[in-house]
This record gives structure tokens, sequence and C-alpha cells, in this order.
């Protein structure tokens, strides 16, 4: 089955799933989860869960005539200049923001939102929507639009956009709200879906990447556990690494596991040093790889107990240790 931009789809081999937005070639796709990361996986190693409801249209996407305005907009473009108040409209969505995006548009109902464009929009083009009858304009009063920003240059980092559209019916049957739109060279009744003060507010805050050496022993910015004492306590830590690292976006699966065993070792030298009574330590499911990293090293110590930590608490997700 063929993949393409906007598809939803799962991973084969693995849990969880994410919507393309790029095809990098005829054998990789880019594909974006719900946390907002993109990341490139074999085509043949997905499969689609729910195709665009409408597809792409590339060949309708063509220059904005006008750059000047750092924006997102809606044109309703009247098919009948001299026939304003009666005529159908053709709906266009044009990007002069300064950067490129996948966007998804939707009918917006009392109960329930239902797609009906989604696609690939690069600054300085103009997407057509489609055609929208007269007797239907009230259903395109109200919509959501979606996007994430998705610039391949270097590019400063933006959250993802969401907004709902109102527009009051009446405004599509004056001549005066018809005026002369850049973007597609002609009138157009212009809905500005985001400026450039808005857009100034998506960026996030900078951050530094920590330098990444394979020889050179990672350290956490942070442990979050439970509080110590120096009595015979039980204490838990949580070995996920979103726990232990506050950005982990560009680390990869074999640094991960170093940092958590890292951590796992002065923790638990700390327990047996301090006499805890005993150390749970939190570290899911998973594949696994974890877990067994764990196990081998607990074999190896003298003076402790390991097993399963509580099923009602933490599922299969934690080993405890008991120091004897």
């Amino acid at each position: 089955m063929e993949i393409r931009v906007g598809d939803k789809v799962s991973f084969l081999n693995q849990k969880g799933g994410g919507i393309v937005v790029k095809l990098k070639d005829k054998n990789i796709a880019i594909v974006m989860d719900d946390d907002g990361f993109e990341t490139p996986y074999a085509i043949k190693q997905l499969v689609k869960v729910h195709q665009a409801t409408v597809e792409t249209v590339i060949h309708a996407q063509v220059p904005t005539y006008s750059l000047g305005q750092q924006e997102i907009a809606l044109l309703f473009v009247p098919k009948d200049h001299n026939n304003l108040q009666a005529c159908d409209l053709d709906l266009h969505l044009a990007n002069t923001s300064g950067y490129n995006f996948y966007f998804e548009l939707y009918q917006k109902e009392t109960d329930k939102v239902l797609l009906f464009s989604a696609g690939q929009l690069n600054h300085g083009m103009t997407h057509f929507v489609k055609t929208i009858k007269r007797e239907e304009i009230e259903l395109y009063c109200r919509m959501r639009f979606q996007c994430i920003f998705n610039d391949t240059k270097k590019m400063e980092p933006l959250n993802p956009f969401a907004t709902t559209i109102a527009i009051k019916a009446s405004k599509f049957y004056k001549d005066t709200t018809y005026q002369f739109s850049g973007q597609v060279n002609n009138k157009a009744l212009i809905f500005l879906v985001a400026q450039k003060e808005i857009l100034a507010g998506l960026k996030q805050p900078d951050f530094e990447l920590p330098l990444l050496n394979e020889d050179k022993e990672i350290i956490p910015e942070k442990v979050k556990s439970k509080p110590h004492d120096y009595g015979r306590v039980d204490i838990e830590i949580d070995l996920h690494i979103a726990e232990l690292l506050e950005d982990f976006i560009n680390v990869s699966a074999q640094q991960m596991l170093a940092i958590q065993m890292n951590v796992f070792r002065k923790e638990l030298e700390k327990a047996i040093q301090l006499n805890y009574a005993s150390v749970t330590f939190i570290h899911g499911i998973g594949k696994g790889v974890l877990k067994d990293a764990i196990q081998q090293e607990l074999n190896n110590y003298k003076g402790i107990k390991h097993y399963p930590a509580n099923f009602q608490r933490y599922g299969n997700g934690a080993t405890k240790v008991e120091i004897i």
C-alpha cells in the first residue's frame, strides 16, 4: 500500500505511530509522533491506519503574488466578481509565514470536527483547498486550523499551532468585505489565521544539547527520587530517561541505557553504603533491555536480594532490591 504525506501510520515492529509529514525518498518517510518529534522510518516498516481525507494536491499550490507580510491566511475568492453576493467561492490557504508546515483543516460542528483538507505547504506558496457552493457557506464559518512547522533547513524551533476560526456568515454577502489580496492577486474575503506576533510567540526557548561522547561519562542533570535519611528506609528510584534528563531528543538508545545504568549503580551503591532497607528501581517494561541489564548487574552483588516489585503498584515495570 502506498504511503503518502498526511497518512496516519503505525510501526510494524514496535508500539506507536504518527503522521507522515515528508517522504525523504522512495524508501524513507519522516513520521511525526504524538509528542511532535519527527523521526525517519523505512517505509516498509510502516502500516497505514488512516489515509488522509483529502489528498495533497501539489499542482494546485502556486507561488503567492505578495511576500510582504509574515502571516498565514485563508482566502475566500469569488468565482464571479460581478455577483459577489451569490456566486460560489474558491477557498485558498496562503503561507507567507517564513516557515514550512504540515497543516490540517477541519469543519467544526457542535460535537465533532471533520477533516476536509491536509498537506504540506511551504513558505511563499498558496494552496487551493476547494470550491465552496454558496449554499454551503455556513458549514465553513467555523473551522479549526492546526499545523506543525517542519523546515528541513536550520530554523528556530516553533511549537505546534492550532486555532479555531469563526467568521460571521453575513460577511460573505457584503461587497465591502471583499478586498484585493496580493496572495491570490484578486479580490477575496481575507481571514488571518496567524500573524507575525502570533508566530513570534510560538518560538521555543533556547536550549543547549549535551556533548555526547561515548568515552566520557554522561551525568544526568537531575535524579528524581524520594527523600533519603540515614536509617533503615525504603527508597524508590525512577530510571525512565525523562526523569533523568531534561532533554533527550538527540540522545541515542545506547547512550540512554548507559545513563540509566550509571544512575542505577550509583543509587544502589549509596543504598548499600547507607544501609537502607531496600531500594525499588522503576525501569518500565518496553523491550526489557534495561530490566535485563539490571538483573545481570544484580547477580554480581553479594549481601542483597532482588525480586519483582509489588505487581499491583508497578506491574512488571520495577525490581526491588533488599539490603541484607
